[in-house]
């Protein structure tokens, strides 16, 4: 569980960038999965990241086509 709904929320919303928090709450898992599961899609190269300036901020996460 995770993988799939985070992808699949990725997909349905192609055209904007969304932080792990932002995904957490649309999908109803934990952030903590999420973000392990971004980790995962980044190591194999499935979605564009990209981080938002100071370090602490946030990291911008987008369905790759």
């Amino acid at each position: 569980m995770g993988q799939a709904e985070v992808s699949d929320y990725l997909e349905k919303h192609p055209d904007r960038w969304h932080t792990s928090k932002e995904i957490s709450i649309a999908i109803g898992i934990a952030r903590g999965t999420v973000t392990n599961t971004l980790k995962v899609f980044r190591g194999r190269d499935e979605i564009h990241f990209r981080k938002t300036g100071k370090q602490g901020s946030p990291i911008l996460y987008r369905f790759k086509e």
